[in-house]
């Protein structure tokens, strides 16, 4: 293995501790703003954006195979970017008047009386609390792909993973 494969799973494992550690902290966000259900949304938010960047990321591998190392610094970078500005996007939404949400508002695909208006505060905030999730998912995915010659790099890619998470 190359010397600076110690360094690459320090890497991922810190990539996946700020991974959960905005998974946790927008959990307590949503409950703060609209109400304690709200939060179990969060990880659906997570594992879309996750979702969608490991495809990404698969592909973006497929179509620029010489850098590998480039699209992980790059990915990386825009994670920590988008993770501030989500934040910021989200607690700057919360102040601004959109639409109260009730906290009946749960229910509301069940209720009589359904106002599409009360959707719009809620993909608002899903999607700015996604986003960053999209660039740890490519991250992840393009790690998990190293182009490595021995198998067994994959096998400490992974325990750096869990690790963090």
């Amino acid at each position: 293995m190359k010397r600076e494969f110690p360094i690459f799973l320090v890497g991922v494992f810190f990539l996946t501790f700020a991974t959960l550690t905005y998974e946790v902290a927008l959990s307590y966000e949503f409950a703060y703003m609209f109400w304690f259900e709200a939060s179990v949304a969060i990880l659906s938010t997570a594992m879309f954006g996750l979702g969608i960047g490991g495809v990404l990321g698969y592909f973006l591998q497929g179509r620029y195979p010489g850098n590998y190392y480039r699209l992980i610094r790059l990915s990386i970078f825009t994670f920590g970017m988008t993770l501030f500005l989500s934040l910021y996007f989200i607690a700057s939404g919360s102040r601004a008047e959109l639409v109260e949400l009730s906290p009946a508002a749960s229910s509301m695909l069940f209720r009589l009386g359904f106002n599409p208006a009360e959707i719009v505060p809620l993909l608002y905030f899903s999607l700015a609390a996604a986003l960053p999730f999209v660039f740890s998912g490519i991250a992840l995915s393009l790690a998990l792909n190293y182009p490595g010659r021995e198998k067994r790099a994959i096998s400490y890619i992974y325990f750096a993973d869990l690790f963090g998470a």
